[in-house]
């Protein structure tokens, strides 16, 4: 059992791992949120027991912010931030900014026979992020009097919101040599439904001390990124989407339009651009965090 401090923001849920896990570094008993609340850590993804280990060591952030009391937020936000862009990097597809091509492109039909163009918004840089950590109930009880009563879950519901609202976005925590990193994507497919809710049996007890207040959560992470995307052209092929600026000069030769878009590709186009996706363990599953909260009354 671990003991941890967690800065609650607003809403997320969780998932339970049943295995052993790496410790997390020692921190002493603490207040979470309230000053007469605690929060002991039960169970957590190893991706997330590998971020802990970095509370209460001194290492300096390209930011230039020490970090020996982090918060679990701040050292999520911090991971973030600093994360690999991987290829491709997050985008957005928004045919609501597209070009109909016209007939005059007819003879490219061997060639791409695209039936729309538009302007692609992919991630270039990271200029902030905000974290959610939002708590879902499993199981709770009330002690008013001076005998301590027992709590226990069987199994834990992990809940994300998941709609990315169009873009296409992952991010993904893994541990090599002990140590989480941060890797956003855009292999992941822009989500159609609102959530993401997954089951598993997972087993917990605890005792509830007398005039408290206990329940177990489960935790997932919701990250929102601002940053700036770059426009980049693009064609709807029978092939595929294809962003024109991979491979500028193969249409050089092509009709009027595919040859003209293409010029935007000399002289990039930038804009602002923000999205949030639920934080994913190496495995691409919800990382998460099973938590005992006690409240005195």
């Amino acid at each position: 059992m671990f003991v941890t401090p967690l800065l609650i923001l607003a809403t997320v849920l969780g998932q339970a791992y049943g295995s052993a896990l790496p410790p997390v570094a020692n921190t002493t008993a603490i207040e979470a949120g309230a000053r007469n609340e605690t929060v002991v850590v039960l169970d957590q993804s190893p991706e997330l027991a590998a971020l802990l280990k970095k509370i209460g060591k001194r290492k300096l952030l390209k930011d230039g912010r020490k970090v020996d009391d982090r918060t679990l937020v701040q050292i999520i936000r911090d991971n973030t931030k600093n994360a690999r862009i991987a290829k491709p990097a997050p985008f957005r597809d928004d045919l609501s900014r597209g070009y109909p091509i016209n007939d005059d492109c007819n003879a490219e039909f061997f060639y791409c026979a695209g039936t729309s163009l538009w302007l692609r918004s992919s991630l270039k840089s990271i200029k902030d992020v905000h974290v959610s950590i939002n708590p879902t109930i499993q199981k709770s009880v009330r002690v008013e009097g001076s005998v301590a009563l027992g709590l226990k879950i069987t199994q834990t519901v992990a809940v994300a919101t998941s709609s990315t609202k169009g873009w296409n976005v992952g991010g993904k925590v893994s541990v090599k040599a002990g140590d989480a990193t941060m890797e956003l994507s855009g292999g992941y497919a822009a989500s159609t439904t609102e959530t993401i809710t997954k089951t598993q049996a997972h087993e917990e007890n605890i005792q509830c001390p007398p005039r408290t207040e206990c329940r177990i959560e489960t935790r997932t992470f919701t990250a929102t990124v601002f940053g700036r995307c770059q426009l980049l052209p693009t064609v709807d092929c029978t092939y595929g989407k294809t962003v024109m600026c991979e491979n500028p000069n193969r249409w050089t030769k092509t009709c009027f339009i595919y040859k003209n878009f293409a010029k935007k590709c000399n002289r990039i186009a930038e804009e602002d651009c923000k999205f949030s996706f639920p934080v994913l363990d190496s495995n691409g599953e919800l990382m998460q965090q099973i938590a005992a909260v006690t409240v005195a009354l």
